[in-house]
């Protein structure tokens, strides 16, 4: 993943295929703040992870909203906790058995097994290590 800056805050993130976004404050027209990439990639994985048991219940044109929603601690300048919603819709169908849903979602979504482990992370400047 490639950050290249574009102006005071905003920066134009690459993926390794070639799709790119904007990242920036909030007040930036079509940026994305990291904080709701953060919560995009965790909706994102939770949808991922429960498509094929939601397929398998609603069907291959099923529809589904996700929502997130952040806790935010001032104080620590940090998430302390995330919502994950499904939302399908079922019209004349079951709803999707819950506990699958979930099981499939633990078993396979790599951003929640992260957040849920607080991964290390290193920052370097150049060749200088500020913080292992």
């Amino acid at each position: 993943m490639l950050l290249r800056r574009l102006g005071t805050r905003t920066f134009v993130a690459t993926a390794p295929r070639g799709q790119q976004i904007t990242v920036g404050p909030a007040d930036v027209p079509g940026a994305i703040t990291p904080g709701e990439l953060l919560q995009i990639a965790l909706a994102g994985c939770n949808a991922m992870s429960a498509d094929a048991r939601m397929e398998h219940a609603l069907g291959e044109d099923h529809n589904s909203v996700w929502w997130v929603r952040a806790i935010f601690d001032k104080e620590r300048d940090a998430y302390a906790a995330f919502d994950v919603v499904a939302d399908p819709e079922t019209g004349d169908k079951d709803v999707p058995d819950p506990s699958r849903v979930h099981a499939a979602i633990s078993r396979t979504c790599t951003v929640g097994h992260t957040l849920e482990e607080s991964p290390a992370m290193t920052v370097t400047f150049r060749d200088e290590i500020f913080k292992e």
